[in-house]
């Protein structure tokens, strides 16, 4: 990666993000942040993240200050503020000490793009969470089961039709 880097000056380093969705209180978080520091301090050439619970962020930006280790909000409302119940504004989660912000996951990039100007006001980087389908079967249960989650109804015709997993996964 080194290598590649010196090549493209522009390019990031590889970012591995654990998202904690919705483990750990904020005083687990913060002990946690504490031991996995010292666990990955010698690491230089990936970027790494944790995303803990909005409740959490604070103590676990706190913990990781003056380390590798970064700190990302699980998701971002892109108002500003307002009458929004449980969302989060991009200046609530800069103040809470988050570097990023990680996204739901996206399996609609035209809905992506439309919001992606309201997210970069912000001015946090943003983790995007694009990643394909093994198979319709997949798709579907995610489109139906998965609160927040928009899968687009031609893809999931698409990945219907291509009979066979092997097919699907390459269609999603």
């Amino acid at each position: 990666s080194d290598t590649l880097q010196a090549a493209n000056p522009f390019m990031r380093r590889p970012v591995i993000a654990g998202n904690w969705k919705m483990y750990k209180t904020a005083s687990e978080a913060v002990k946690y942040v504490k031991e996995f520091r010292s666990l990955v301090q010698g690491i230089t050439d990936v970027e790494i993240v944790v995303a803990p619970t909005f409740v959490a962020l604070h103590g676990a930006a706190e913990a990781a200050r003056n380390s590798n280790v970064g700190v990302a909000a699980q998701d971002l409302y892109w108002e500003r503020e307002g009458a929004f119940t449980g969302e989060v504004s991009g200046s609530m989660i800069r103040e809470a000490g988050a570097e990023f912000v990680l996204t739901r996951p996206i399996f609609d990039l035209s809905a992506f793009e439309r919001i992606l100007p309201r997210l970069t006001a912000s001015r946090l980087p943003i983790i995007a969470s694009v990643f394909p389908f093994e198979s319709a079967r997949n798709a579907e249960f995610m489109a139906n089961e998965v609160p927040g989650v928009q899968v687009p109804e031609a893809l999931m015709d698409r990945m219907r039709q291509c009979g066979g997993a092997a097919a699907e996964a390459a269609e999603g």
